[in-house]
């Protein structure tokens, strides 16, 4: 059967080019690769099955009657190990352990080789191990919110960051090396030192929400953020608390400089499931997550940190109160709106509630019955991104 037949009948029309002599190419299986020797050998060295061993091993189990899916899963490891630039797609989940876990029981023949690149960049056995136990995490974190042990798109994506290096784990947070884009940029006072984070573009509504999120969607009065340079100065929209100021400020440049603008090198805050974000456990891991960085990645020349996040709406202070570990993490960001449906907060505060009435949802935690008062009022939890002034070079 060619790769097309064989992709279509499991659903799927595209796949990366160089796939087919890969294909052509595949040797005989030989039942070693979803063996449960040959997961528990991986387990023993890289801790990929933590929390997930049984699941994972009846998903492989199972693909002994799949051999189709089987046969996908060889293929798609041979595509990785050789260097396509894109990853085979994986079929969509069908509710069953074999159609659930395929693209996990791929994604964890990898951890070998994402081992000797985190170590290959001159990451520690301690922070590579710390970096590839994200793989087990994720999974745990995809069945909070799927209802059962699977992995969908978004997640395969995602624990490719893992098997592939470009994420570090230090302590609580995760670090990813990037550039920031073209929303904002950041002044800084020659004077005082203080900065102040400006919109270079989107729109928003006239309460400095971004237009076209949940409860903001009115086109009266909305405005268009935009930055302009000249040789005077710098002329734009403030952002602070997650709104964006409606007035435009102009900023002298013999007062002011520009410290992050876009394509400057920056670092992307991730905050993995059950983190510790108590202050001494975030300033530890940002005092030697962004030290790694500039040492290892000298190149780069970062300026500072960034987090794109539900855990950054400053409404965090009014629901759980200001001495709250995830109010005092938000508080080390200067915040700025993003465009969002407050969808991604209810999965992760109510997970498998998103298609019940928010009457139903469960009070089991503060931030439960605090969010769905919130909610019952007709409030949101929005994503919001944020830079952490104290950070910027």
């Amino acid at each position: 059967m060619q790769l097309k037949d064989f992709a279509a009948s499991l659903g799927i029309t595209e796949y990366p080019e160089g796939a087919e002599a890969i294909y052509d190419a595949l040797p005989a299986d030989d039942g070693r690769l979803y063996s449960r020797e040959c997961l528990e050998a991986l387990h023993a060295e890289y801790g990929i099955l933590a929390g997930v061993y049984d699941e994972v091993m009846e998903g492989a189990r199972a693909l002994a009657d799949r051999p189709a899916l089987c046969l996908w899963g060889r293929l798609a490891v041979a595509c990785f190990a050789a260097g396509l630039p894109k990853a085979l797609p994986m079929p969509e989940p069908d509710g069953t352990p074999a159609g659930d876990l395929l693209p996990y029981l791929v994604l964890v023949q990898l951890a070998p080789d994402a081992y000797r690149r985190y170590r290959a960049r001159g990451f520690s056995h301690e922070v590579t191990m710390a970096s590839i136990g994200n793989i087990p995490i994720s999974l745990k974190a995809a069945w909070v919110r799927l209802g059962r042990p699977a992995i969908d798109g978004l997640i395969y994506s995602w624990i490719q960051c893992f098997t592939g290096a470009s994420i570090y784990r230090y302590h609580s947070l995760n670090f990813q090396p990037m550039r920031i884009g073209d929303h904002i940029v950041v002044l800084r006072s020659r004077k005082s030192g203080e900065c102040r984070v400006v919109m270079a573009t989107g729109r928003f509504h006239r309460t400095g929400r971004a237009l076209g999120s949940s409860g903001y969607k009115d086109e009266d009065g909305a405005f268009d953020a935009g930055f302009l340079e000249t040789e005077e100065g710098f002329l734009g929209h403030v952002a602070k608390e997650a709104l964006v100021e409606p007035a435009v400020t102009f900023f002298s440049k013999d007062e002011w400089e520009c410290v992050l603008r876009e394509g400057d090198a920056v670092i992307n805050l991730h905050i993995p499931r059950g983190s510790d974000l108590s202050p001494e456990a975030v300033r530890e891991s940002l005092e030697g997550g962004m030290a790694l960085a500039r040492t290892l990645y000298p190149d780069r020349d970062f300026k500072g940190a960034v987090c794109y996040s539900w855990l950054l709406d400053p409404v965090h202070e009014e629901l759980i109160g200001k001495d709250a570990k995830i109010t005092l993490f938000m508080r080390l960001f200067s915040t700025f709106p993003l465009r969002d449906s407050g969808g991604a907060a209810v999965t992760r505060v109510f997970p498998g509630c998103e298609r019940r009435p928010v009457a139903e949802y469960p009070e089991d935690t503060t931030l439960q019955r605090a969010l769905k008062a919130h909610m019952l009022k007709g409030g949101y939890l929005y994503n919001t991104g944020g830079v952490i002034l104290s950070t910027l070079l």
